[in-house]
């Protein structure tokens, strides 16, 4: 099987590379799959829901509904580019067809998505460097230079959850209504709960 340049990216002795199977990063004669706990098709019935798309599109809170996925992660990784931020130990794969990017942590072994989208990276030891595709962010962005001094909006969105009976329901209510959200001024929160019988009709069970 052959790859092409831009979708084999080094990590000094080891590799990692995208195929149309997955995203995988090679150990010496180990290969493991670091996109199998990121794959499975998005939810775009509750993405439908006009109660669901108004709460992440607020100005005062987040203004991420054009972020979210619509694709399967693994036809998103299919023709995607992959940048290696040496300073957080961060691998960013980004399709510049789509509004945002996948990027794995190797400190947490977890993946997160940023809603910024880059047309191509530029590996420049110890430096990381991705050339824009938003129009309202043109021009080559520096990593090693991200400010953290200003809010970031950011969606948790957990996996559907089956509530077997009432004490169920009653247990994730009380959770619900304990739960405290502390903020710094000037940065808000919301914590929303959206239900379905048949996961494709939602509504939305708690504000």
């Amino acid at each position: 099987m052959s790859y092409t340049a831009d979708k084999i990216t080094f990590i000094f002795t080891d590799f990692v590379y995208t195929t149309v199977t997955g995203f995988y990063i090679a150990v010496g004669t180990n290969v493991t799959d670091l996109s199998d706990m990121l794959f499975g098709k998005p939810n775009l019935d509750l993405q439908g829901v006009t109660n669901y798309t108004y709460r992440i599109d607020q100005a005062q809170l987040v203004n991420l509904v054009d972020s979210l996925s619509t694709v399967d992660a693994k036809l998103y990784m299919n023709g995607s580019n992959i940048g290696y931020n040496h300073e957080y130990k961060e691998l960013i794969v980004s399709n510049p067809n789509y509004d945002y990017s996948y990027v794995y942590s190797f400190k947490s072994t977890s993946w997160h998505k940023i809603s910024e989208s880059y047309r191509f990276f530029i590996n420049a030891w110890p430096k990381l460097y991705g050339v824009r595709l938003n129009t309202s962010n043109d021009g080559v962005f520096d990593f090693s230079n991200e400010n953290f001094s200003n809010n970031i909006s950011t969606l948790i969105t957990t996996r559907p959850c089956k509530v077997n009976d009432r004490i169920d329901f009653v247990v994730i209510h009380r959770a619900i209504q304990r739960c405290v959200i502390e903020t710094t001024p000037l940065c808000y929160a919301g914590l929303y709960v959206f239900g379905s019988n048949d996961l494709i009709t939602w509504q939305l069970f708690y504000d």
